[in-house]
């Protein structure tokens, strides 16, 4: 049985681009913290580090999921039967 880390660990792995979305999270939070004490500017700062973290970890994933896909399909499945 795998422990939790373990599983933590492959989930990781597998999903390279899930440090980036939650990185974007934490940021968007804090942004709204900064945004709620009367500092604008700085959470406007924030907000956009938190903007650039998302579409990083977003195109990872795609990356990978394309990858994967290509890695996982047989030629058969590309070319359209032939009809003879």
């Amino acid at each position: 049985m795998e422990t939790k880390l373990n599983q933590l660990k492959n989930y990781f792995k597998a999903n390279p681009g899930t440090p980036f979305i939650l990185a974007f999270m934490i940021l968007l939070l804090s942004a709204a913290a900064l945004l709620t004490t009367g500092k604008p500017n700085e959470a406007d700062n924030v907000a956009n580090y938190a903007f650039y973290s998302l579409v990083l970890g977003i195109a990872i994933q795609v990356i990978v999921t394309i990858r994967e896909s290509r890695k996982h399909s047989h030629p058969s499945d590309i070319r359209p039967p032939d009809p003879a």
